[in-house]
Formats: structure tokens, sequence, C-alpha cells
């Protein structure tokens, strides 16, 4: 979180104008979800909210276990952690807060969780997506830091061929 809050350039680039970062949704007086960063796109053609939950490179997918391999407690625990996101910002009856908190209330939503890294996710990536269909997450978007470095180092060339500053 330190780094993206000290360069939040590394999140935003060019596709968001604006970042909340560990917006609290209030669902009671004194509860609250609170993702890491809420993310506004500069065009919302197909999202008008980006949610991104940010966990360590060093986790992995999927155990390495020949017999019916599954993903780790720790995976599991953080898609539900972001399906208690999707409920309450999929919600109407959380409308007043969401508007208080963001100034908009969302129509269309997406989940990110940045976690891992590129050999680890293609290694068991066929079983992964398997269980995630299983278990109705395929709304979520993992993404590795290997594929978020690769992401920045594409921006930065882009950036330098239209030569802004």
């Amino acid at each position: 979180h330190k780094l993206f809050n000290k360069y939040p350039l590394l999140i935003r680039r060019d596709n968001y104008d604006k970042y909340w970062y560990q917006p609290r949704f209030f669902y009671n007086q004194s509860e609250y979800y609170e993702p890491d960063y809420g993310l506004q796109p500069n065009f919302n053609q197909k999202t008008d909210l980006s949610i991104l939950e940010v966990k360590l490179p060093n986790e992995a997918f999927i155990k390495k276990k020949s017999f019916h391999p599954n993903p780790y407690n720790k995976i599991i625990e953080h898609i539900f952690q972001v399906n208690d996101y999707k409920d309450y910002l999929e919600s109407d009856e959380y409308h007043t807060a969401i508007k208080k908190t963001l100034g908009f209330v969302p129509d269309s939503i997406e989940y990110n969780m940045l976690i891992g890294r590129s050999d680890d996710k293609i290694s068991s990536l066929k079983i992964f997506n398997k269980r995630m269909r299983q278990i109705n997450a395929l709304h979520i978007n993992f993404i590795t830091y290997d594929e978020l470095l690769d992401y920045q180092v594409k921006f930065l060339d882009r950036v330098k061929l239209l030569k802004i500053t």
C-alpha cells in the first residue's frame, strides 16, 4: 500500500482519473467494509468503478497436489472478502451510504485482486479457472504482480512514444 500511495500513478496510469484509498462503506453506524482501493475510470463504457484488493506477491493460487488440487485457504478468504464488497456495492439497500462515500452510485463495478506471481498463476491456470467457476468467483480479475509490472512497462513505453511528460 505504501508504494501505491506514494506513487498513485502505478495504479491510476491513464485508465483512472480518481481513486479512493480504503474507502469506508458503512453497513451500520459503526461497522464498514474497506476495500484497499476504489478507482474511477476515465471513461465508463464498461465500468464506472473498479475495486482493487491488494494482497502479497508471495501468495500462491493452487495447492501442489495431484489428488483434487484446490486453492489455498488464503485465496478462498480473499474471495469471500471481495464477495462481501460485491454484495454491498450491488445492493439497493446501501445506495445512500455508497453515494456519501464516492459521490455517486456505480452502475457497473469491476472487481480485481492483485496477488501472487505469474509463474504460479500460469502453472495452475486450468485448475484455478475450474475452481473459480465451481465456486462462482469468475467475476474477480486476478492480476499478478508480474502482470502489473508488464502493464506499467507498456504504459511507460506508450508515454515515451507520445513524448508525454
